[in-house]
């Protein structure tokens, strides 16, 4: 009986001591949510720095879906493991963060941790977002806050079994993920220090430019390149010179590349000017444009890919026109550049995605006399 007893209680023992060392790494946060909503109020220099830190982060990108109200979600993820779908970040009490605390919100970027308790998936990137500071994570929940409430509810997940389990997510944040800050390298200087503070965190570079091994898991600091698992991309290594490495740039030219995109600087600026800012009487604005930020896309993809003129008026008998660029730019090409100008200069608005281009061209292409 004493064998049988001893035989029984050791997997017991263990799977006690397993369970209690997962809840402890998962869970004993000891993050209080249930202090005030705002961070002594959203001041317009927060609200402004939170704008900053989500462009910078490219939070609407992810968090906004086809034709969807900014910030609102619901875009789906796919994943190896199945589809996510992103979360509602706009101040609406049911479906988005609108009875959030600062707190509850800090503990999501830091702990990856959702209000209600469960661990968040890690398509959210809080491996990144846990570098963050209080007061940036802050600033990001005045923006958010500050966006117009969208009532849009977010589908459920379709995630495999185990992978739809908090019990398998527990298991993955105590191999790939411990709750940090940023560390600065006192050997470096302030400018290599911030940099560094918003490529490992705020902005999540390696997020897709690491590469990860079969569980999604990764070196969160490794930019060496790496598969979209399910995405069907490959996103370049920041480190290599002969693919995406930029070491060897000068930097102004890094940074015309992350503050307008190389394409549209060698393609439109001449045109349409740096800023978007357009030429009156001859070249529209693209800042401000609604015709640039509508939910559908098939407008902006006819004219880049194909080109055209505006109509012929009294003023203007002949307008200036545009050139196509279809045989000039590649399908990524053409959404980088459209994704670029449908969020810069002020507009907000989804990515235009390469399969987007594709299909336009395939549908087209069925139009012309054979």
């Amino acid at each position: 009986m004493k064998r049988w007893w001893l035989a029984l209680g050791a997997p017991l023992l263990a799977l006690l001591l397993g369970g209690g060392a997962l809840w402890l790494i998962n869970f004993n946060d000891g993050v209080d949510i249930a202090d005030t909503r705002a961070p002594a109020g959203d001041t317009a220099d927060r609200i402004e720095r939170g704008a900053y830190l989500a462009r910078t982060g490219n939070c609407l990108a992810c968090h906004t879906a086809r034709g969807g109200a900014p910030g609102a979600g619901g875009l789906a993820l796919a994943t190896p493991y199945g589809t996510l779908y992103t979360s509602n970040l706009t101040p609406d009490d049911e479906a988005g963060i609108g009875r959030w605390s600062a707190a509850a919100f800090w503990r999501a970027l830091h702990h990856g941790r959702s209000a209600d308790g469960r661990l968040l998936y890690p398509a959210f990137p809080y491996t990144h977002t846990t570098l963050l500071t209080r007061a940036d994570a802050d600033a990001l929940f005045s923006y958010f806050r500050s966006l117009p409430a969208s009532p849009l509810p977010v589908p459920e997940h379709e995630l495999r079994w185990p992978y739809s389990t908090q019990l398998a997510l527990a298991v993955w944040r105590a191999l790939y993920f411990r709750p940090g800050g940023f560390a600065p390298d006192p050997a470096q200087d302030a400018a290599w220090n911030r940099g560094a503070y918003l490529v490992r965190g705020v902005a999540h570079c390696s997020a897709c430019h690491a590469s990860r091994d079969r569980w999604g898991g990764a070196d969160w600091r490794d930019l060496s390149g790496g598969l979209m698992a399910a995405q069907g991309w490959y996103a370049p290594s920041l480190l290599d010179a002969r693919e995406a490495g930029l070491a060897q740039w000068p930097t102004a030219e890094i940074v015309r590349l992350l503050k307008t995109g190389k394409l549209y600087q060698d393609r439109c600026a001449s045109c349409h000017g740096e800023q978007g800012e357009g030429q009156p009487g001859a070249y529209p604005p693209l800042a401000s444009n609604r015709a640039v930020t509508l939910a559908r896309t098939e407008n902006l993809l006819q004219t880049l890919l194909y080109g055209g003129f505006g109509p012929a008026t009294a003023g203007h008998p002949r307008p200036y026109g545009m050139p196509p660029f279809t045989q000039l730019l590649s399908d990524a090409e053409i959404a980088a550049v459209l994704s670029h100008i449908r969020a810069s200069w002020g507009n907000q608005a989804p990515e235009v995605s390469p399969l987007d281009v594709h299909t336009m061209r395939a549908a087209l292409a069925q139009t012309l006399p054979r």
